[in-house]
C-alpha cells in the first residue's frame, strides 16, 4: 500500500486515494462512526465513498480493522515501552504504515492472514498496548481525534505483513483470555 499525501488535505478529499489501497472505510462524526453498523457498512466502493462524503463533508475517516488488517497502537508512555520490551523477547517489527495520533500514541498497520482474524485487546500485549482487530476501528490521516491536531502518517512505509511471532502471541492470548 503506498499512502496517500493527506498533509493539509481535508477528508473528503482523501477518502478517495485511499480507494487504491482497498482499505474499508467509512465516515464518523469525531470519534464515533456516523453509521451505527460500521463495521458491515465500511467500503472500499468509490460511489459508496463518494455519497457518504458528499453527504458529511467534514467527516472523519473511519477505518475498519479486522477484515484483512489490524492496528497495533503504543499509548505514550508505557505502550512505547511495552512495545520495546516485546520486540527485544522476541524480535523487531517490521517496518510498516505508520500514524501518529494528536495524543502522541503510534498506531502501526499489520496485515494479518485471513484465516485467524485477529481480536481486539486492551493491555494484553503489555500495558500502554491497544489491538484494533476484529469489530473495531481508527481514524486514518487527516482525522482529527486529540487536542485538535489531525492524526499523520508518520512513514510512506507500506502496510507490511505481520510476523509470525505477534499473530501467535495474539492467539495464545485470546485462548488465555477465553479460558
Amino acid at each position: 500500500m503506498n499512502i496517500p499525501d493527506t498533509e493539509g488535505r481535508k477528508v473528503r478529499f482523501v477518502a478517495m486515494p485511499y480507494q487504491k489501497q482497498e482499505l474499508p472505510i467509512f465516515p464518523c462524526k469525531g470519534t464515533e462512526p456516523w453509521e451505527t453498523e460500521f463495521f458491515e457498512k465500511a467500503t472500499c466502493g468509490i460511489i459508496e465513498r463518494y455519497k457518504w462524503f458528499k453527504g458529511f463533508p467534514d467527516a472523519n475517516l473511519g477505518f475498519a480493522t479486522g477484515l484483512n488488517c489490524f492496528v497495533v497502537e503504543a499509548n505514550y508512555p508505557n505502550g512505547a515501552v511495552s512495545l520495546a520490551l516485546l520486540e527485544k523477547q522476541y524480535a523487531l517489527l517490521p517496518e510498516t504504515a505508520e500514524v501518529r495520533i494528536g495524543s502522541g500514541a503510534r498506531q502501526l498497520f499489520f496485515y494479518c492472514p485471513c484465516d485467524k482474524p485477529i481480536q481486539s485487546s486492551i493491555n494484553q500485549l503489555g500495558e500502554g498496548i491497544t489491538v484494533y482487530g476484529k469489530g473495531q476501528f481508527v481514524l486514518l490521516p487527516p482525522s482529527i481525534q486529540h487536542n485538535d491536531e489531525p492524526n499523520k502518517w508518520r512513514t510512506s512505509t507500506p502496510i507490511s505483513d505481520a510476523p509470525r511471532w505477534l499473530i501467535e502471541l495474539l492467539s495464545v492470548l485470546l485462548i488465555n483470555k477465553g479460558s
